[in-house]
This record gives C-alpha cells, structure tokens and sequence, in this order.
C-alpha cells in the first residue's frame, strides 16, 4: 500500500539556491568615479572628521590625565595629613615623657636634699630648669631661701640621751649563775 502525504511537500524550497539568483550574486558592484572636486571634497571631509575624532579623543586623554593628577593630589594631601597629626602626636608624647622624666628628677632631689612628702608639694613648683644640672642649682637657690625641715628630737626623755644604769643586784646575780650551771648538767 502506497502512503499519501497529506501536506504536499515542495522540495524546491529547500535547495540550495535559486538558479534564476545567480546571475546577481556573481556580478560586483559597480564602481564609482567621482571627479577631482568630488575626490576634494570627500577627502575634506573625511580629514574634518579624523580631526574632530583626534580632538575628542586628546581632549578625553587630557581630562582622564588631569583627573588622576587630582586623584593623586588628594590622596597625597591626605596622607600629609594623617603625617602632620602623627608627627604632632608625637611630639606631644615626647614632650609629655620629658615633662615627666624632669618631675621624676626633680622629685629625687628634693628627697635626697631632706625634703620631706608635705613639703615636696609646696616647694617643687619653686624648683625649675630643663636638665638636670638646672635643677640642681635651682634646688640649692630653694635650700637657701626654704631650708627642709628635720624631723626634729622627741622631747621624751632618754631620747638620744646615754643608756640607763645598770643597777648591780646580787641575788639576781647568784640565781643566774646556778641556772646556767644546772643546764650545763654540772649540779
């Protein structure tokens, strides 16, 4: 039994190609002759139009450059900035440790020089100089005019005197003896 398709299928369509098409594909195009003001006027043309492409294209080149100059300003100012503030800082904590470093000196002089704790107090803020040489001539100049106060003597009695007597008691005297003698095992 033969089989019929119910669509009729046309195989032409599906070819390679149109034979009556060939003829057009195969012929070049044609080529035109322009006259030696035409030829001027496009070469005018396209010259007017490779400049304006060159001026936009250097003008671009030139704010892209400038542009990273001021990137690159910025950041430099910034980073002097962040120097200057780390520079202050630390000049105010060397400042700080010398300021320091002369109390502590200051302090141990006036000790050594008899000052007692009540009197360091009133009497370092008189004590000035930035070595410690300074120092020591200004704590001679403040010796002179507020001598340290000494502890002074206790007005008890026998306080720095001669020791006490001894009063000499012979029974006291025999009875110790015999104790020695009975731990040494002799009696």
């Amino acid at each position: 039994m033969k089989q019929r398709f119910r669509l009729p299928l046309n195989l032409q369509l599906f070819g390679e190609g149109d034979p009556a098409d060939t003829d057009t594909q195969d012929t070049p195009p044609k080529k035109v002759e322009l006259t030696p003001e035409q030829q001027a006027a496009v070469d005018a043309l396209i010259k007017d139009r490779l400049s304006r492409q060159k001026k936009k294209f250097d003008d671009e080149k030139t704010a892209a450059q400038a542009e990273a100059e001021r990137k690159e300003r910025e950041k430099n100012e910034e980073y002097k900035a962040l120097y200057e503030s780390a520079q202050a800082e630390l000049d105010r904590a060397r400042s700080e440790a010398k300021t320091a470093a002369l109390n502590a000196t200051k302090t141990q002089l006036l000790v050594e020089a008899g000052y007692s704790a009540e009197q360091l107090a009133r009497v370092s803020k008189y004590v000035v100089g930035e070595d410690e040489e300074a120092i020591k001539a200004s704590i001679d100049e403040v010796i002179a005019d507020m001598p340290p106060k000494s502890g002074g003597i206790d007005p008890n009695l026998n306080n720095g005197g001669r020791p006490p007597v001894k009063t000499y008691d012979p029974k006291a005297a025999v009875k110790e003896r015999l104790d020695r003698l009975k731990q040494s095992g002799k009696r």
